[in-house]
């Protein structure tokens, strides 16, 4: 086996000298001849064969590394410093996938997973749940309620021709002007059923006033924003947008029964003085 050994041409070590030699067991073949690699019997040979005696001795003794070329080292050099300094983070974002770091940085998502409390987790699942609609069940059930109501509100009869007094106008009046022009016919149920008044009777007062401001043209169609309500598209007015927050089939409710009873408070007031 012939290997490649630097060592030095002279006591002095004034400069490095490669020498080919070929080892056997504990002797060395340079330049044709055999030499004991005993450091205490180097007979004949000059200081820079027993340097390369002395050096394959050494080198006999431990494993053979495989041969290299000077480029290959360079780079397991340059790898070597670029780990030493690498930091924490970018040894935990390495592309390899089998590296330390990234099985570091995946052990510490692991723990960081399972050492995550439950609020911050029901918090998540919140989140999410409120970005999503009612459920089909929820939804069968709000559909079943809204049938109720227009079931209710077309058993109400009111005779053919008889105008709507100042209560009825006051209740639907302010549902055009500070919710919609464009009620359903939930919400429509609703009204009739506030102030006993015909469902029929109730759209066609809607339909009425639309097609008069379309006359006008002080429909404002501008100022009307198309919204989500409990699944159901609804066209409402900007201000009870903006001003309500988010609308729904029991806000409306709500919001009717309160200017009923504010209403019905005011008229109680008016005539009481009249007494």
């Amino acid at each position: 086996m012939t290997t490649q050994i630097v060592c030095p041409t002279s006591s002095s070590v004034r400069y490095i000298k490669p020498i080919c030699v070929t080892r056997s067991s504990s002797r060395v073949f340079y330049e044709g001849k055999w030499i004991q690699s005993d450091r205490d019997y180097l007979p004949a040979v000059s200081r820079d064969e027993q340097a390369a005696a002395i050096a394959l001795l050494a080198f006999s003794k431990a494993p053979v590394p495989p041969t290299v070329t000077h480029h290959a080292v360079r780079q397991a050099q340059d790898a070597t410093s670029n780990l030493a300094d690498a930091s924490p983070e970018s040894t935990a974002s390495a592309d390899s996938p089998g590296s330390t770091g990234s099985q570091v940085a995946q052990s510490n998502k692991g723990k960081a997973r399972a050492t995550r409390s439950p609020s911050c987790t029901n918090r998540g699942l919140s989140r999410k749940a409120s970005h999503r609609g009612p459920g089909k069940e929820a939804r069968e059930k709000q559909d079943a309620i809204r049938e109720q109501w227009k079931s209710r509100a077309k058993a109400i009869e009111t005779p053919r021709g008889t105008q709507a007094n100042d209560f009825h106008l006051f209740v639907m009046s302010w549902v055009r002007n500070e919710v919609t022009p464009y009620p359903d016919d939930a919400w429509a149920a609703l009204v009739a059923i506030a102030i006993d008044r015909s469902f029929v009777q109730v759209k066609h007062w809607f339909s009425n006033q639309r097609q008069v401001a379309a006359r006008k043209g002080t429909s404002r169609l501008e100022e009307v924003e198309t919204v989500t309500v409990d699944g159901r598209s609804f066209r409402l007015w900007r201000k009870a947008v903006e001003s309500s927050g988010p609308w729904s089939d029991e806000h409306f409710e709500a919001a009717l029964q309160k200017v009923i009873r504010g209403q019905q408070a005011k008229y109680e007031a008016q005539l009481a003085a009249m007494i």
